[in-house]
């Protein structure tokens, strides 16, 4: 590896540090949240969910809260990283601010799925770690030029809308009462269309970013 991309990785290094820097007493208080109700619960407990015909439309909590607390932990760490460290440690590039977003969205997504990766049948866990995954990149790239604040009530009225319309089913699917593996397949697809049109839309807004207001 030459030196060039050795600092490159260094410096992404760096930038993964000062996001858990950032972020590090939202990570610890849902760590502990996460272990304790990993401890106390069963998947069907966790990520059970409502089905579609059921007379009594509730929110399952833990399922709500497991889907959106990848998001809490970013919180506005991906905007500090970006606007503070990034302009001073890596040349400017798309591709590198993509990057960055990439390992701290996977880094987090890793800690929040850790327990549905354990506990749930593999063809699941794997699907809703890709959806959490999606989700949390997606509100990485979106809080740098939105407030999280916003981004966080927008998650919270989709999750509404996925309790009780079923829609839209790729997260629908991270209940176990409504997965289906043969259909799950597709939402893969749709995971990848999403991510693309957040890059694209992240490509066009970035030219207009102040990184130093």
């Amino acid at each position: 590896m030459d030196s060039k991309n050795s600092r490159l990785l260094n410096s992404h290094w760096k930038m993964l540090l000062y996001f858990i820097h950032c972020s590090r007493f939202r990570i610890g208080f849902l760590v502990i949240f996460e272990i304790i109700i990993g401890i106390i619960y069963t998947a069907n407990e966790l990520m059970w969910g409502i089905t579609n015909d059921s007379v009594l439309k509730f929110i399952p909590i833990r399922w709500f809260f497991i889907i959106i607390y990848s998001q809490l932990m970013v919180g506005d760490s991906s905007r500090k990283m970006i606007k503070i460290f990034f302009p001073h440690h890596i040349r400017f590039s798309l591709t590198n601010l993509i990057i960055s977003v990439f390992l701290t969205s996977t880094f987090i997504t890793c800690i929040s799925g850790l327990v549905i990766l354990l506990k749930c049948p593999p063809p699941f866990a794997i699907y809703t770690f890709f959806v959490i995954w999606t989700l949390t990149i997606s509100f990485s790239l979106l809080s740098l030029f939105i407030k999280p604040i916003y981004l966080h009530l927008f998650s919270i009225i989709l999750l509404i809308c996925v309790t009780y319309l079923d829609w839209p089913k790729f997260i629908s699917y991270t209940m176990i009462s409504r997965f289906q593996a043969a259909k799950a397949s597709i939402n893969y697809f749709v995971m990848g269309i999403i991510l693309l049109i957040i890059v694209i839309f992240t490509n066009i807004k970035i030219k207009k970013f102040d990184f130093y207001q």
